[in-house]
């Protein structure tokens, strides 16, 4: 059953200022939709999808075992999409491991100290956010992109990672409230001059400790919603929840190759190789198991050198 975002039936902050439909988490969206606004898409939580993409996702693939430490490991089949209810899981361990490998490659590429990472949400003004949200659907949330792009620019931002929420959790339930996290490099202006050129309002987050780009944006993925049909739970339109701005992007930072090696699956616990588990009749036995690993270098856009 798909999870949709929780509307309150009157304004529940005075900088949103705007009724929308109330629909209580766990419950069937159209069950409890008011008849008279009912509607048939909206914002659905990761893995909202009501069937698995693939009747394979979730299934038994391999048994691993590490020799030294003794943990045990099940590798099952997976289509890593974000809708799927078996498989959102590894969609965001493979997006936020990927995604913190660009970020961290185009750090090194243009020599920035990870020191000077910021993390920062970007929150547009509510009540003409959620209006458009509510108007124009996912024509709507292409207008808050496009406008984001450029306040992100105007803000000072040089380069930027950006994943779009467009809920947020108060007092248990989600809450409609578009915004977006930010992983960037740059000098901010003022928040408060900023707000008074945009009227979006910027929020650094502090800093515990060394920034970890995996870590964060693993955790912000997490809890992501989708723009799809609320009956079903199926995906609508392409656009990317996590996107690339300024120096980051893909027109200055590109790929200068790619190589695949076979190697040992490691122990998350311990690091040593993992061992395969087969089981015949009564006996059993292992075997080293092995994954093909995909690497990538990176390059700015124009340069011999990655």
């Amino acid at each position: 059953m798909a999870i949709q975002a929780r509307f309150s039936p009157k304004p529940a902050d005075v900088t949103i200022g705007l009724e929308v439909p109330y629909v209580q988490t766990g419950v069937s969206q159209l069950a409890i939709l008011y008849p008279a606004i009912k509607k048939s898409t909206g914002f659905i939580f990761r893995g909202g999808h009501a069937e698995r993409n693939h009747p394979a996702c979730g299934q038994f693939r391999h048994e691993l075992v590490c020799p030294s430490c003794g943990h045990k490991e099940i590798l099952k089949y997976s289509c890593h999409e974000l809708s799927c209810p078996e498989c959102s899981d590894t969609w965001i361990t493979r997006t936020a491991t990927r995604s913190a490998e660009r970020f961290n490659a185009c750090l090194a590429i243009y020599r920035i100290p990870a020191y000077h990472v910021k993390h920062v949400t970007f929150s547009p003004p509510q009540e003409w956010a959620i209006g458009i949200l509510d108007s124009q659907g996912k024509e709507g949330l292409s207008i808050l992109r496009h406008e984001f792009n450029k306040v992100l620019k105007k803000a000072g931002a040089k380069g930027a990672l950006s994943i779009f929420h467009a809920c947020r959790k108060e007092h248990g339930q989600w809450v409609l409230s578009p915004h977006f996290h930010v992983l960037l490099v740059g000098y901010l202006q003022s928040s408060d001059s900023f707000f008074a050129q945009t009227g979006w309002v910027y929020k650094a987050i502090p800093n515990r400790g060394k920034r970890n780009a995996y870590a964060t944006v693993s955790y912000q993925l997490s809890h992501v919603f989708y723009y799809g049909d609320l009956a079903t739970g199926e995906r609508i339109g392409n656009y990317h929840v996590l996107s690339w701005h300024g120096n980051f992007s893909y027109n200055k930072v590109m790929v200068d190759c790619v190589t695949y090696k076979l190697e040992p699956y490691s122990c998350p616990e311990c690091g040593d190789a993992m061992e395969e588990l087969f089981d015949y009749v009564d006996h059993r036995w292992t075997d080293l198991f092995y994954v093909r690993r995909k690497y990538v270098r990176y390059k700015r856009k124009g340069s011999s050198v990655g």
